[in-house]
C-alpha cells in the first residue's frame, strides 16, 4: 500500500466519497425493501407446509431472510463510513493547507507542487536576498517547514488508513450467523464505532498475549526450581528440606500465594476406551504461609470418548488447592492428548468431587504435557488421587 503524498492530499476530489455513499444508502434501502417483501409474498405463502422438504425450505429461508437484513446493516454501514470518512480527510487536509499557509505566511517560505519549501526571496531586493542565501541556517530551516507540512500530510494518510481499515472491516462477514462469508450484521455504524470495536480487539490480543507470556514463564520457572532442587538433593545425599525449599521458592515466586504446582509424568494407552495414571511431585503453599511437598499417584479410566495407541508426557500441573488434603480423592476428568512420534500434546482438567479450598472455591487442576507416543484421544472420566506429604514447613509468622 503506497501512502497519500503532499501533492496526492492537495488533488484528491473527496466529493467522490458523498457520491459513493448515497448510492449505498439507496442500496441498503432496496435490500431492506426486498427482505419485506420476501417475508411478505414468499415466507407467508409458505405457512402451514410441512414435512421434510418444508424443514430444508425454513432453514434456507431463515438464511435468505438473515442475509437481506444483514445486506442492509452493511450497505448502511458502508455509506455511513464513506461520510465519516468524507468529512474527517477534508478536514485533515485543511489542516495541510494552515500549515503551508503558516510556513509561506510567518516562514517565508514557497511551498512547491510537492510540498517542498525554499525561502522566498521574491519580494527582497538584491542585497537582501544575497544575504538570505548565504545564510548558513538556511537549509535547516527551509527543512524544517517542510517537515511541518509533511507532518500534516502524515495526519491524512492516519485518516486515510482508519477509513480504509473500516471499510474492509464493515465488508467482511463478522456476524457467523446466515450464510459462510456472506453480509456483515455487525458492520460498525461509523467510524466512531469501528475505533471502539478495533481498540477492544487489539486488547483483547494485547491481554492475550500478555497471558501467554505469563503462562510461558511461570513453566520455565517451576522446571528451573524443580531441576535445581533436584541437583542439590542429589549433591546433598538425598537432603529433601533443600530439594523442597528451592523448588518451593520457584513455585512460590511465579505462583504467588495459595497456589498448587507441580511437575507431573504421564501414561496412557487406549483401543477405543482408553486409561491413564499420572505421578506427580507438587509444591503447595497452605494458607498459614507453610508449604507443603508431597507426592501424588493418579489413575483414571475413561467412560465417554475415545482413545486409540499409547504415550507418554511430562508436563506441568497447576492447582487453586491450598491443602494436599484437598486433591486427595475422586474427581470428574476432561481431556485429551494428539502423539505422532517423538512429540505431543497432553491436556486435562480435573474438577474435585465436594472438595474447595480455604477459600471457598471448588478445586480444580490443569495439566499440560509433552511428549513422545502414537496416540489419539478425547473424552471424559473418573480419576482417583492418592497423595502422600513428603515435607512440610510451620506455619509463616503473620500469616492468616
Amino acid at each position: 500500500m503506497v501512502d497519500l503524498t503532499y501533492q496526492d492530499v492537495m488533488r484528491a476530489d473527496f466529493s467522490s466519497l458523498t457520491a459513493a455513499a448515497k448510492q449505498w444508502r439507496a442500496m441498503g434501502d432496496a435490500f431492506d425493501a426486498l427482505r419485506q417483501d420476501y417475508a411478505n409474498q414468499v415466507r407467508n405463502k409458505a405457512k402451514g407446509w410441512s414435512g421434510e422438504a418444508a424443514k430444508s425450505f425454513w432453514t434456507a429461508s431463515d438464511t435468505a431472510l438473515y442475509e437481506f437484513g444483514a445486506a442492509k446493516t452493511q450497505a448502511h454501514s458502508i455509506a455511513k463510513l464513506l461520510d465519516n470518512g468524507h468529512d474527517m480527510l477534508t478536514e485533515a487536509r485543511e489542516v495541510v493547507k494552515r500549515a503551508r499557509s503558516t510556513a509561506e505566511d510567518k516562514g517565508g517560505m514557497k511551498v512547491d507542487a510537492y510540498g517542498k519549501c525554499t525561502t522566498d526571496i521574491s519580494k527582497l531586493t538584491a542585497e537582501e536576498a544575497q544575504g538570505v542565501l548565504r545564510d548558513p541556517t538556511r537549509l535547516d530551516t527551509e527543512r524544517a517547514w517542510t517537515n511541518w507540512i509533511q507532518r500534516a500530510v502524515q495526519g491524512v494518510v492516519a485518516a486515510d488508513r482508519l477509513v480504509r481499515a473500516a471499510l474492509e472491516s464493515a465488508g467482511t462477514d463478522a456476524d457467523a450467523r446466515g450464510d459462510l462469508n456472506g453480509f456483515n450484521g455487525k458492520a460498525p455504524s461509523g467510524l466512531e464505532e469501528f475505533a471502539r470495536q478495533e481498540a477492544a480487539l487489539q486488547a483483547a490480543k494485547a491481554a492475550e498475549k500478555a497471558e501467554k507470556k505469563k503462562a510461558d514463564d511461570l513453566s520455565r520457572k517451576i522446571t528451573k526450581g524443580t531441576l535445581v532442587g533436584l541437583y542439590l538433593f542429589l549433591r546433598s545425599g538425598g537432603d529433601l528440606g533443600k530439594f523442597a525449599a528451592s523448588s518451593i521458592n520457584a513455585v512460590a515466586e511465579a505462583t504467588g500465594y495459595n497456589k498448587t504446582q507441580g511437575i507431573c509424568l504421564n501414561f496412557s494407552a487406549g483401543a477405543g476406551i482408553g486409561g491413564s495414571l499420572d505421578t506427580c511431585l507438587i509444591a503447595t503453599r497452605r494458607p498459614d504461609g507453610g508449604v507443603q511437598l508431597s507426592s501424588t499417584f493418579s489413575p483414571a479410566a475413561q467412560t465417554e470418548g475415545w482413545d486409540f495407541g499409547v504415550g507418554a508426557s511430562i508436563g506441568v500441573l497447576k492447582s487453586n488447592a491450598d491443602d494436599i488434603s484437598q486433591i486427595r480423592g475422586g474427581g470428574w476428568d476432561k481431556g485429551g492428548s494428539v502423539k505422532s512420534g517423538p512429540l505431543g500434546v497432553d491436556f486435562n482438567r480435573s474438577d474435585a468431587f465436594g472438595a474447595k479450598n480455604s477459600k471457598g472455591d471448588s478445586v480444580s487442576s490443569y495439566f499440560l504435557g509433552v511428549g513422545p507416543g502414537a496416540e489419539g484421544k478425547i473424552g471424559t472420566g473418573f480419576s482417583r488421587t492418592y497423595g502422600n506429604v513428603l515435607w512440610e514447613s510451620p506455619p509463616q509468622r503473620g500469616s492468616k
